[in-house]
Formats: C-alpha cells, sequence, structure tokens
C-alpha cells in the first residue's frame, strides 16, 4: 500500500459506501494506519490509497497528552450540522510540500459507522473538524487547493510538479 501523489487521477475519482464490515475492511485499516504513522501524518482517506470505499481514519486526539487515543475510524461519514467558518493552513500527503490557508467550517457534528457497522457520532471543532472535512473531501475527489482562487492554486499545481521532478 501506498499513498497516491497527484496528479494521480484516481484522487480525483468519487468513492463508494462501505457495504460490507469484514476482517478485510480491518486489515486495510490496519495498513492504511501503519502508512499513515510511517509518513507523520494525521490523517488519511482510502482514496488516497486507491481504494475507492468511503473511509477515512483520523488522529483527531494526537496532541491530547492527557488522554491519549486511537485514531478515530470513520466509515461513510456524513455531516449532520455544521457552524462557522476559520481560515486554517492545510497541507496533504497526496501533495507533499505543498501548504496553503483553506477556509472550513469551525464546528461539525459528523455520523458515521466504526468496522462493525455501527453507528456513532462525534462533534469536532477547529483544527479537528478541518482534519475531518479535509479527509471527507478526499471521498468526493477534492483536494484541500480547489477551495483556492485559479492562479493561486495553478501556482501551487505547478510548485507541486517541480518538486516531484
Amino acid at each position: 500500500m501506498e499513498i497516491l501523489i497527484y496528479p494521480d487521477s484516481r484522487l480525483r475519482q468519487k468513492s463508494e459506501p462501505v457495504t460490507v464490515f469484514d476482517d478485510s475492511l480491518k486489515q486495510i485499516v490496519k495498513e492504511m494506519l501503519k502508512l499513515m504513522h510511517s509518513k507523520r501524518g494525521v490523517g488519511l482517506a482510502a482514496p488516497q490509497v486507491g481504494i475507492l470505499k468511503n473511509l477515512i481514519i483520523n488522529h483527531l486526539y494526537y496532541d491530547d497528552k492527557e488522554n491519549p487515543r486511537e485514531p478515530v475510524v470513520m466509515v461513510n461519514p456524513k455531516i449532520i450540522e455544521r457552524r462557522g467558518t476559520t481560515f486554517t493552513e492545510e497541507g496533504c500527503l497526496s501533495t507533499p510540500e505543498i501548504y496553503a490557508s483553506v477556509e472550513r467550517d469551525q464546528w461539525l457534528k459528523v455520523e458515521f459507522q466504526d468496522l462493525d457497522g455501527n453507528i456513532h457520532q462525534i462533534e469536532v471543532e477547529n483544527f479537528r473538524a478541518k482534519m475531518v472535512l479535509h479527509e471527507m473531501d478526499h471521498l468526493e475527489g477534492k483536494l484541500f487547493w480547489d477551495y483556492l482562487g485559479l492562479a493561486q492554486r495553478n501556482l501551487l499545481i505547478k510548485k507541486l510538479k517541480k518538486s516531484l521532478k
């Protein structure tokens, strides 16, 4: 398993809902977690590794030293409620060394399934909301720079292509 790098066309494809909750799904998550950690990422979506399924993982609580928690696995996530907006800098494992300030929702309520198909809801805000939105965008074939103006987006793409040579 490896992370797809832009301009790989698979990054622009929409993923499909997960309908089978079995050991193969758990194995995919295990491999995604290992890869995400090896790249020092805090989130990863299945389409970033060429698997077009509605599956994301996030280290939402990586900074909670007093209450460390495992990464959150979200299968078939959907936004139930959103509030406010804020600008934060984003980067992406599929667009290495590229960063830009993007406007995102400040607070979210998200519904998702776990690896056994059980439904959960979670509320996240600020950086954690951005992490969820960023990974959910990958499920729709979107990249963070799609929210930027054309000139800024083209500049980032040119910079990325130059760095990959």
